[in-house]
């Protein structure tokens, strides 16, 4: 599944429902985020 989510100006941003329902994620929940190295795949060039 691939969505689509914006990066507001304070650096935050929303999970997508459809990820929050198909991962079960529930208010509070904490989450690992992770830097890939590698080609970009999926990221937009800045206009």
């Amino acid at each position: 599944m691939l969505a689509q989510t914006t990066l507001t100006s304070k650096g935050q941003t929303t999970i997508p429902k459809e990820i929050r329902d198909s991962l079960g994620l529930q208010p509070y929940d904490n989450l690992l985020v992770e830097r890939w190295q590698g080609d970009n795949a999926g990221n937009e060039e800045k206009h």
